[in-house]
């Protein structure tokens, strides 16, 4: 009796999972339903015939942006990827898929502004998007709740990938319908943690079709390697054959501290860092500061903030300790630059603490070119964004301001190219000292660039478009 009365504790207990699994993947189910029935509502006259192409770009929406390109001729294009992108169309056909990878729903304004000024071939993600997925996906989570584990591809993928079952279920569906109908021979991608270019890669090697990561940002210090730090060997299954990286610092990190082996990295630099090599020629401090209405007898110091990827208490204390020092630096102008993917809550925050404090500032929440304002600036402030190594490239004094008693996540300091600030009150001494004299900055930026990003020559373009054709003759040379 007792024994059967144990059993049928664990059969409502099994019943009772299967039940609570059932109701999570049925709201999944019923998110991707809605993104379906948005897109389609909305977006119908972005859709596209898909011919077959030889490369395929993954682009992230956010990344659409006002540049000045190397010729000095303010364009629109990928912040990550627009020089390579233009390259590559130049030799072979090719087509970019479109991602805005960090809301629910598209966001309407910037995907029309995107295609109504983009150049070259771009498609949503969601054009790959049918009901034939979803109910495909859909059947697959059903079969697998009730214990009927036929797709190893999803079991799979969604172990390595850490991820919900029915997204990998579904992404691998998506991911299938891209490839199945665009037919490229490569693969070519920055952000490869995300979830689509992720499952586009797992599957792309299953097909001999060559994949490219490009790093996209500052790896963080040894041990902490975000995204970059992976322990478990079979997750090479969903990583690009070969990524090309900022500099040999992160070579070494990757071989090092993860599971990257020497032939999954090669050193080329940062292609949009292309146009800082003629930096003097392409941008105008003094067009800058006519935009703002800034003197030029003005001190221009420039703050990029993470409102977003910080506590509200750290960017109280950041406000209040910045605006409080240029209170006291009357011949200084603060020009505020907002991350391009910032809420709207932490703008309107910023405006409100504004208020308290009578200073000369100017706000920019557009996103735009950050690199011309670097350019136009004395003096760069940020907590550990990749545009401290932009100021660093530009020959720009950096302070590192880090309010939150923990260490620096990335390691400007400890390398010598930015003085780092701790307290508040030290905070208007450290601008009085880097505007003043920055010498010991200074004579640290050569050997920082080589070790973190190869070259400012202008030719890091040329470098990946070189291994993109490689990888593309490997693919044809091992499905011959």
């Amino acid at each position: 009796m007792i024994y059967k009365d144990i059993g049928e504790c664990l059969q409502d207990d099994r019943e009772r999972k299967k039940l609570i699994e059932f109701a999570k993947q049925s709201k999944y189910i019923i998110h991707i339903v809605l993104v379906w029935a948005y897109f389609n509502t909305f977006f119908r006259r972005l859709k596209k015939k898909i011919a077959p192409v030889e490369v395929l770009f993954i682009s992230q929406l956010e990344d659409w942006k006002e540049m000045i390109n190397i010729s000095g001729k303010r364009d629109l294009g990928d912040m990550q990827m627009e020089w390579i992108i233009r390259e590559t169309v130049q030799r072979h056909k090719i087509i970019v898929i479109d991602l805005d990878a960090h809301v629910w729903f598209r966001d309407h304004k910037k995907t029309k502004y995107k295609f109504k000024t983009v150049s070259y071939n771009v498609v949503c993600i969601e054009q790959f998007l049918t009901l034939r997925n979803i109910l495909i996906t859909s059947l697959r989570l059903i079969r697998h709740i009730l214990g009927v584990k036929e797709d190893l591809d999803c079991q799979n993928f969604s172990e390595i990938a850490n991820m919900n079952i029915g997204s990998a279920f579904f992404k691998l569906s998506v991911a299938e319908s891209i490839l199945k109908q665009c037919r490229p021979k490569a693969v070519v991608y920055p952000y490869e943690f995300d979830v689509y270019p992720s499952a586009i890669a797992y599957l792309a090697h299953k097909s001999g079709i060559a994949v490219v990561g490009l790093q996209h940002g500052q790896s963080k210090r040894t041990g902490n390697l975000s995204g970059y730090k992976i322990e478990d060997v079979k997750a090479k299954a969903r990583l690009p054959d070969i990524t090309c990286l900022y500099g040999s610092y992160y070579r070494d990190l990757l071989i090092n501290y993860s599971i990257y082996d020497e032939k999954m990295v090669t050193v080329t630099g940062v292609s949009r860092y292309d146009s800082l090599a003629k930096a003097d020629t392409i941008y105008s401090k003094e067009e800058v500061l006519k935009r703002y209405n800034i003197s030029p007898s003005k001190k221009v110091i420039l703050w990029t903030g993470q409102f977003l990827g910080l506590s509200y208490e750290e960017n109280i204390k950041n406000m209040d300790a910045i605006f409080s020092a240029m209170k006291d630096l009357p011949e200084s102008v603060l020009m505020l630059k907002m991350h391009p993917r910032e809420k709207k809550k932490n703008v309107k925050l910023v405006k409100g603490h504004l208020k308290n404090y009578d200073i000369n500032v100017v706000l920019i929440t557009e996103n735009l070119d950050t690199d011309e304002l670097i350019f136009a600036s004395d003096l760069l402030i940020t907590r550990h964004s990749t545009t401290a190594l932009e100021a660093i490239a530009l020959d720009k004094p950096v302070i590192v301001l880090n309010l939150s008693g923990e260490p620096d996540p990335v390691d400007y300091v400890d390398e010598g190219v930015a003085l780092g600030v701790r307290r508040a009150e030290d905070l208007k001494p450290a601008i009085e000292k880097v505007l003043k004299d920055d010498s010991d900055l200074a004579k640290n930026r050569g050997r920082y660039i080589e070790k973190y990003l190869y070259k400012i020559d202008g030719r890091a373009t040329e470098r990946v478009v070189k291994v993109i054709e490689e990888q593309l003759q490997t693919a044809k040379n091992r499905n011959s």
